[in-house]
């Protein structure tokens, strides 16, 4: 189960905030192993200077910084407002990527780390992956030296192409979607990664 931190600056004081946010916690926590952390907000004067404000953005920062998890990355984004989609499309890209995680177990005969930076990153493209896939709008620039590079990626990542294409007839098979060369591509350097971080 994948490990999720929040660091959050500042506490809540409402006491409908303060609901709200435990029943999202709740139910995160079915999905994920979650830690919210509340770090102290720092105080500034009625009128502070831009030099306060910096020292207190810098302190704020360096807590920020002290209690990230190691191997951790920042996601500074929520899904659906990144990606700008409506809740059902949140739903779809979530049951896309868990799919598509499975899809890869399978063809490896493994189970990969979740808490590891590789598999991180592959399920961080894969969301952003399954966005380009439901508003068609996938990479898809194909010239010749483009080519020219899947053919060397197909070939010296044999496997991992192999991999890759199966994630392509899920797709289609699943999702009734093309998955473009460059596509393909991605997919199989984020493959090889968490591979190789096995």
């Amino acid at each position: 189960m994948q490990r999720v931190t929040v660091l959050c600056v500042g506490k809540l004081k409402e006491k409908f905030y303060i609901d709200a946010a435990a029943e999202y916690v709740k139910r995160l926590q079915r999905h994920c192993k979650l830690e919210l952390i509340e770090l102290p907000e720092q105080r500034l004067p009625d009128d502070p200077s831009p030099a306060e404000i910096q020292k207190a953005l810098r302190t704020e920062g360096d807590a920020i910084r002290e209690r990230l998890p190691k191997g951790g990355f920042i996601a500074l984004h929520i899904v659906n407002a990144e990606l700008n989609t409506t809740m059902s499309v949140v739903n779809d890209v979530t049951r896309f990527v868990d799919g598509c995680v499975q899809v890869v177990e399978c063809f490896y005969g493994c189970h990969f780390d979740r808490d590891a930076l590789d598999f991180s990153r592959f399920t961080v493209h894969l969301r952003f992956f399954a966005q380009r896939v439901f508003q068609g709008k996938q990479e898809s620039e194909n010239d010749a030296h483009d080519e020219m590079f899947r053919a060397l990626i197909a070939r010296n990542c044999s496997e991992h192409y192999k991999c890759a294409c199966c994630l392509a007839d899920y797709v289609r098979n699943t999702w009734n979607k093309e998955l473009s060369d460059e596509e393909l591509v991605f997919l199989t350097i984020h493959l090889k990664r968490i591979r190789m971080g096995k």
